[in-house]
């Protein structure tokens, strides 16, 4: 893997679980770890990864639909 691929994938995790706090009406241990699951699995899926054994941009294609 490339060696900027862990930073960029903190940041992208990171500043989406600010954005998951900012918006969330409740906060407790639940819900925060809830919005780290959710913000670290959304920026692993966005986040380009080097050579793959399938074609992740048909997966991202179904997943949003």
């Amino acid at each position: 893997m490339k060696s900027s691929y862990y930073p960029i994938l903190a940041v992208k995790t990171l500043g989406l679980f600010l954005v998951w706090l900012l918006l969330s009406a409740s906060v407790n241990l639940f819900h925060i770890g809830l919005g780290l699951l959710v913000a670290g699995g959304v920026a692993w899926f966005n986040t380009e990864r080097p050579a793959s054994r399938f074609p992740i941009i048909r997966l991202r294609i179904v997943w949003y639909f």
